[in-house]
């Protein structure tokens, strides 16, 4: 049984899941204030090694 292939419906799902993501990104820059720079400080100060894990994109991106 071949899948019914409509170029639109491709389109309208990948513009919808785009504009989902730029919204959850935008909210994101509310979150950028003086902890995260604290936090960033932290890890800047941070002598020796600093352990990251994750499992999936969380760990490709502390391997980073």
């Amino acid at each position: 049984m071949a899948l019914h292939r409509d170029p639109d419906k491709f389109k309208s799902l990948a513009l919808s899941v785009l504009k989902a993501e730029a919204q959850a990104i935008e909210k994101l820059t509310e979150r950028i204030d003086q902890q995260f720079v604290a936090a960033c400080e932290l890890l800047i100060q941070t002598q020796g090694r600093i352990v990251v894990v994750g499992i999936g994109k969380s760990g490709h991106i502390g391997r980073k």
